[in-house]
């Protein structure tokens, strides 16, 4: 493969790359950073990569542990879960209200996740990996990857029941 049609390739895992970083760091600088940084580990590595089917699975890795990398020097970690938007003219202002507070006591409950399990949370629910291929990223089996699933989707599911008792 020429260089060219590998910074096609490149290209194509930006955005995703993007993605994920932005959902775990919640910083748009700290996300193009860690793109620039993927791309630039992708590139040193092409010869390797170029062989590759499926450069995302190998973008998202490295995506993933640059943002491990970073929380690692900073501390700092937050995420919002993804909710969707609601328009006026289909639900009432009450119930904007209630799915709004719902929505943010998901996010506390998500930011108070563990790493694995927020990182897993994303993979599976934003980028709609399947578990074969959350496993290839986060070196864990893939039970482990839906038993981790699972505890996530508990704990937040939990969260809701304990609000609204």
């Amino acid at each position: 493969m020429n260089d060219r049609a590998f910074v096609n390739k490149l290209e194509a895992v930006g955005e995703p790359v993007f993605k994920m970083a932005y959902w775990l760091l919640k910083d748009n600088q700290q996300a193009k950073d860690i793109v620039q940084e993927t791309y630039l580990k992708l590139w040193e590595g092409r010869t390797k990569y170029e062989s590759y089917i499926n450069l995302r699975q190998i973008a998202l890795k490295i995506g993933r542990n640059l943002c491990i990398d970073h929380y690692r020097k900073t501390k700092k970690w937050t995420m919002e879960a993804v909710g969707t938007s609601l328009s006026v003219d289909t639900l009432s202002q009450q119930h904007q209200l209630e799915m709004q507070d719902t929505q943010e006591m998901i996010t506390a409950v998500i930011n108070q996740l563990p790493a694995s399990q927020r990182t897993i949370m994303y993979l599976s629910g934003i980028e709609q990996l399947t578990t074969k291929e959350i496993a290839s990223i986060t070196s864990l089996s893939e039970n482990n990857i839906r038993v981790t699933l699972s505890r996530a989707r508990m704990a937040i599911r939990k969260a809701i029941k304990n609000a609204n008792s």
